[in-house]
């Protein structure tokens, strides 16, 4: 304990304490002001390292002027103490300030685009944290944001072998060599694992206090340090939408960016973050962002599913209908509760997918033989080419389920080429897979890491493989050599859980052609198996099928007979009941949904009919 005078401050009572050092509260008797102290322990001052550290936050806070990070007075020694003088920050810390359940969603945001454009100011200045806590964060008298403790902060790119670490479990006491910094709970994967780290360790950081504010809980624990870094490394936390429904899941997929376990899928430094954040806040204050759709309705085994119908060829529309799901009767969703809007007038709509939170429809162009690839954003109607028109095909448009990539097939004549791009910008990158060229012939996994493909396996049946989206580990998990009748296998589709592939399988019978849904598990053999439809609809003829976000059924399109018009139907699993979900007189060729599973997204067919009055000869 330090007591009495330490050059002009007089010691008052300590106030905090760590392994970088006990801060205590002072008065500058110069300035007849309150200041805190952080002092270095005695016992530590020959420790060459720790001094270095000490001296490191100095500098890297008194290089940063920003609102949001507390103010450095100055770096000072009074007969061997070192020590800071900083500004004083009366109030609570943010753990204080979150209570049970969460934050509100105006709260939340109130304190998180501070907090994320303070630390973005220092990622701007090359400066990474590395020890992002909510105890780290004040919230002062005023409600003004202030992060505090750059104890163990580093300039980028100056990390040395004294910087890379392995884990301390006692935080308590000063890192060194081969040894973790940070607090164990908020620590990214790599920090976690001693591996170098930038400043994308401090978005997981972020994230981990996002995911606090919102829910009120960690989305990583255990009941050691050891459980709780296994946590971090090897689990996904539980969604944000299931602790707390009011939360939009807008800011969930924001979050999940935050927490991607590899680096490269988060975003490149806090300032993607905060203006994520801030284009939330925009949304919440206008007025168009969505809240999460609540069930007025349950059925007994479903409940209230809201689709959106996006429509393709002769135009794109924008629909809403209310549909029970998960009955196990016959009755159709009346047609009459859909609302139809049109989202593009070109006529040349070809095929279309939804992104991972409704905000936008992929589509595919086709005019004068040339196709391209544009984005509609839902809420304003306005559309961007995104790839440019070629005389090459372009088909299946999918997004990636967090909705940062945009994948797609180019080629035809039986075999095509997968391209992925930056679902917003950025150059499209071509991946080392060939695929059957033709509508809904791949789809991503839940996680983003695998693609499951249609494809010609090595005796030339159609197949359907598994592999990384980089092309390696692939796996055949079945083929039409194996099914009785197969002639083609289309639109696989990966369970929300990632468990379950269902694909579709056309088939020949003696004097007909049907469809039917099988499902295979992902896992190295596990053997397919048929989904059973309900005899009255065995006529059905699907053309594409997509899982519902629970699990309960998939959502397809097609019709029943050759010449009928093409509905979009529920099918339950594993028992087969088929519902329709339209009865109207359009002409639905395919479907997405959105993550959550409250959106769907379909394709329609319009036919346009002329009259001609000929005048013949003879009569």
């Amino acid at each position: 304990m330090v007591e009495g005078t330490l050059n002009h401050y007089k010691i008052l009572k300590k106030i905090g304490g760590g392994g970088m050092g006990e801060v205590f509260l002072a008065e500058d008797t110069n300035l007849n002001r309150q200041v805190a102290l952080k002092i270095l322990p005695h016992d530590v001052v020959d420790d060459s390292e720790r001094r270095l550290r000490f001296k490191r936050e100095a500098q890297a806070v008194a290089a940063l002027n920003h609102p949001n990070i507390v103010t450095i007075h100055s770096v000072e020694e009074a007969n061997g103490t070192h020590f800071l003088v900083m500004e004083l920050v009366k109030g609570q810390t943010l753990t204080d300030a979150i209570p049970n359940g969460g934050l509100s969603l105006p709260r939340l945001l109130e304190i998180a685009i501070p907090l994320t454009d303070a630390v973005s100011s220092a990622h701007r200045a090359g400066i990474l944290h590395r020890d992002l806590k909510p105890e780290n964060v004040m919230i002062d008298e005023e409600g003004r944001v202030k992060v505090l403790d750059f104890g163990l902060a580093k300039l980028s790119g100056s990390e040395t072998g004294e910087d890379q670490a392995t884990l301390v479990l006692d935080d308590s006491k000063l890192t060194g060599e081969g040894r973790i910094l940070g607090t164990v709970a908020y620590m990214s994967p790599e920090q976690a694992e001693g591996k170098p780290v930038d400043v994308r360790s401090d978005v997981f950081s972020l994230g981990t206090m996002l995911y606090e504010m919102s829910t009120g809980q960690r989305p990583f624990s255990g009941d050691t340090p050891v459980s709780t870094v296994t946590s971090i490394i090897r689990d996904e936390p539980e969604p944000v939408s299931s602790l707390n429904a009011a939360m939009p899941r807008q800011l969930g997929r924001v979050m999940k960016r935050c927490l991607a376990k590899r680096p490269d899928r988060r975003y490149e430094s806090a300032v993607g973050l905060r203006n994520d954040l801030l284009e939330l806040k925009e949304e919440l204050d206008s007025g168009e962002l969505v809240a999460p759709v609540r069930a007025v309705k349950q059925s007994r085994r479903g409940a209230i599913l809201w689709s959106a119908l996006g429509v393709a060829l002769a135009a794109s529309v924008w629909a809403t209908l209310e549909f029970v799901g998960g009955v196990d009767s016959q009755e159709s969703a009346p047609s009459s509760n859909i609302e139809i809007t049109q989202l593009t007038s070109t006529g040349a709509t070809q095929s279309s997918a939804i992104s991972a939170d409704g905000r936008y429809v992929a589509h595919v162009e086709k005019n004068n033989g040339q196709s391209s690839l544009w984005v509609t954003q839902v809420s304003t109607r306005s559309s961007v080419e995104v790839v440019s028109a070629s005389d090459e095909a372009i088909w299946n448009p999918t997004y990636s389920p967090d909705g940062d990539f945009l994948y797609y097939g180019v080629g035809g004549g039986g075999k095509g080429s997968l391209f992925r791009k930056p679902a917003v910008g950025g150059t499209p990158r071509r991946l080392p897979i060939e695929v059957s060229s033709r509508e809904r012939s791949f789809c991503i996994s839940p996680d983003g890491e695998r693609i499951a493909y249609v494809a010609r396996g090595s005796d030339s049946d159609r197949s359907l493989f598994v592999s990384d989206t980089n092309g390696s580990g692939t796996r055949e998990l079945m083929n039409t050599g194996s099914i009785e009748g197969a002639a083609a296998l289309r639109s696989p589709t990966w369970s929300t859980d990632g468990s379950l592939i269902a694909i579709l399988v056309d088939a020949l019978g003696e004097n007909e052609l049907y469809t039917d849904i099988y499902t295979t598990p992902v896992g190295a053999g596990d053997a397919w198996s048929k989904i059973e439809r309900d005899p009255a609809n065995a006529g059905l003829l699907l053309h594409t099928i997509v899982w519902l976000a629970d699990g309960s059924g998939l959502v397809g399109a097609g019709p029943v007979g050759l010449l009928g018009n093409s509905q979009l139907w529920r099918i339950s699993y594993p028992d087969g009941a088929c519902v329709s979900i339209t009865n109207d007189t359009n002409d639905y060729a395919e479907a997405s949904v959105t993550v959550g599973g409250q959106i769907i997204c379909a394709s329609q067919r319009l036919r346009i009919h002329h009259l001609w009055l000929v005048e013949l000869e003879n009569p």
